[in-house]
């Protein structure tokens, strides 16, 4: 009996046992089909973004539903700058390893497992142990965390991370556990990698982006035309370009790139742009003129360079606006043609006026012995009407060439202005005369009779230029000019007095205008003018260290603009001499190296009861002065002369 009831019981405990065990074979029954499950959401989860910030969180918790942990986290490597950062962390807190920490890949955890990609399961059963075998763990044993999972996460057969998985329980983890965090870190992986490049990627886009918007920043903001040439028209302009011919880019793409540019220069820019696009070496850099949309004709410079655009040739080129550049140039060029001219016309007038002086002498000298009624005393007379006329012309050309000989003092040119508008206006009463001159007119030092004969000369130049009558505009002003505004000039910034003498006539076109300032030239019919009274102008201005500006249109009337520097001297009343033939007994020096001056003037001056003695040079003047040094009372010299000229002899005299 007793053994039936022994027997009894432990089948009954075999039964018991059996139950007991039937969930959890039930559960390892369904534990693989869990497991895929979960795997799949992973996939899933994975599959949904590229955004990893977003399929870590939702990776974790359906791994927590495979392996329970405590902390799990993820550290990426960065080979670029050898460290490692934790990309993502959740659980228990290890001070040395949260969110966002970097450390040094060197020498570390990650390091021995990236050179040698096994996985790690780490259960030690002591302290000492952790310490001996994996000591770079301690941080996370301190934290209380007994279990620890290192999966290397591979990519491409590159170790990219280390997936961790922890737990505060011993023995927590079997093998079995392993191969299935090794299968969540392959998934992971991918999926770290993909995100990895689609953020690669992206920073090139960006930093694409960025670099295209830094090249159309400098393209649109440059002061240059940058457009492409192909096809006959204009592709890709800047806004300059743009700007610069008065067209739209649709515009500029549908006109032939030639109708812009000047009917002149439309051949050579064609052949030099089909030449460079034949792959002919030409000079990248060249000028001509454009016609933009308001027909002003612009000069302009280009840098073109050959290349292929869209997979076509073409040339890219840089178009720079040098219509002032020219200008100055021009100017520059004017300056220095009549810097030259006037030197020539200079030695001609010092040759002529020669001449004249010796007929003249002799001409008065005849007449200073003849009674007016002398049958030939109306001849002379005659003969010395023309030798003023001829010494005039010789007066302008001196004039031009050097400004005269100049008597400067400190003068109101509104005084001067008023004179001789008032001295023309009753000759020529069918001009009408305006006036707007400034209060307080800053002095300038001048030459009065020099500066009456420019506003003269200008005011007859208007009055031919309206030859129906007009208005004649005078106008000054105190302007202050800058290095930028004078430099075309030769002159020096700084204050100046400005004069502007406006008419209401025909003006005149370009060519004209470039052109009036030359000695001899004119507009009139031959006999009608000697081409001399703007030359005189143009001389006694730059004489007196200023500058002259003109401007003019068909058809539009002329503004000539004097500029004359400011003085700080107070103005000089003008103090009238006397028109009496002076005479006396001194004695005189007369140097020239002209024969027929020096004997004309030696016999007029003993006419008039002076003593003279003669030199033909500054150095024989020097021998004469030093031998008669006590009775020469004056010395009249020539300036200019072979060998030593008149301003170094004087100097030397001086001593």
């Amino acid at each position: 009996m007793r053994k039936k009831i022994t027997e009894l019981k432990a089948s009954e405990e075999r039964i018991e046992r059996v139950e007991q065990a039937l969930p959890k074979r039930e559960e390892e029954a369904n534990r693989p089909a869990q497991e895929n499950a979960i795997m799949a959401e992973i996939g899933r989860i994975i599959s949904s973004t590229l955004n990893i910030e977003e399929v870590y969180e939702s990776f974790a918790k359906e791994a927590q539903k495979l392996i329970p942990f405590d902390r799990i986290s993820i550290n990426l490597i960065n080979l670029e700058d050898g460290t490692v950062i934790v990309a993502y962390v959740s659980g228990l807190d290890i001070p040395a390893r949260r969110l966002g920490d970097i450390y040094l890949l060197k020498d570390s955890a990650t390091e021995r497992i990236r050179g040698n990609p096994l996985s790690l399961l780490i259960q030690p059963e002591t302290r000492e142990e952790l310490e001996s075998k994996f000591p770079k763990f301690m941080p996370h044993f301190q934290a209380g965390l007994r279990s620890m999972m290192a999966i290397p996460l591979i990519s491409r057969d590159t170790v990219i991370g280390i997936l961790h998985l922890q737990s505060a329980k011993t023995k927590a983890y079997t093998d079995k556990d392993l191969r299935l965090a090794e299968r969540i870190a392959s998934q992971i992986a991918g999926a770290i990698a993909n995100a990895q490049l689609f953020a690669q990627r992206k920073r090139a886009e960006e930093a694409l982006q960025a670099s295209e918007e830094k090249y159309r920043l400098l393209v649109q903001n440059s002061n240059d035309a940058i457009f492409i040439a192909q096809d006959g028209v204009i592709k890709f302009p800047n806004l300059k370009t743009e700007e610069l011919l008065g067209y739209s880019a649709a515009e500029l793409a549908e006109t032939p790139f030639v109708n812009h540019i000047h009917p002149d220069d439309r051949s050579m820019v064609a052949e030099r742009h089909k030449k460079r696009l034949g792959g002919q070496k030409l000079p990248s850099t060249y000028s001509f003129r454009v016609i933009n949309r308001v027909d002003e004709e612009l000069w302009v410079e280009i840098n073109a360079v050959s290349i292929l655009w869209e997979a076509r040739p073409a040339t890219l080129n840089f178009l720079r606006d040098i219509t002032e550049k020219k200008k100055l140039e021009a100017q520059f060029l004017q300056a220095q043609k009549m810097e030259a001219v006037g030197t020539l016309a200079g030695g001609i007038a010092h040759d002529f006026n020669n001449l004249l002086m010796g007929i003249q002498g002799h001409t008065s000298l005849m007449m200073l012995d003849m009674v007016p009624t002398h049958r030939h005393y109306k001849m002379l007379k005659c003969v010395e009407e023309q030798v003023k006329s001829g010494a005039d012309l010789t007066w302008q050309l001196l004039s031009f060439a050097r400004g005269g000989k100049n008597e400067f003092k400190p003068t109101d040119l509104n005084a001067i202005i008023k004179k001789s508008s008032t001295m023309f206006g009753r000759a020529k009463k069918e001009i009408s005369i305006l006036q707007s001159l400034q209060q307080d007119l800053w002095p300038v030092e001048v030459d009065r009779g020099q500066i009456e004969q420019v506003l003269l000369n200008l005011y007859v130049n208007a009055w031919q230029a309206m030859p129906s009558g007009g208005s004649l505009c005078l106008e000054t002003k105190n302007v202050v000019l800058d290095e930028n505004y004078v430099r075309p000039f030769n002159a020096k910034p700084g204050n100046y007095v400005k004069t502007s003498v406006t008419d209401t006539g025909v003006g005149m076109d370009e060519k004209t205008r470039k052109r009036i300032f030359e000695p001899f030239f004119t507009t009139k019919e031959m006999g009608r003018g000697t081409g001399l009274g703007l030359a005189t102008v143009y001389g006694i201005i730059t004489g007196h260290g200023g500058f002259i500006n003109v401007y003019s249109q068909k058809g539009h009337g002329a503004t000539f603009t004097i500029y004359l520097p400011a003085s700080e001297k107070k103005v000089e009343k003008e103090k009238k001499t006397s028109a009496q033939l002076l005479k006396g007994t001194e004695t005189i020096l007369l140097v020239d190296d002209e024969e027929v001056v020096v004997n004309v003037s030696r016999m007029l001056l003993e006419a008039m009861g002076y003593k003279v003695f003669m030199a033909r040079s500054g150095q024989e003047a020097l021998g004469v002065y030093k031998a008669r040094k006590e009775e020469i009372n004056l010395v009249i010299m020539d300036m200019i002369m072979p060998g030593m000229g008149g301003e170094n002899a004087i100097d030397i005299l001086k001593r």
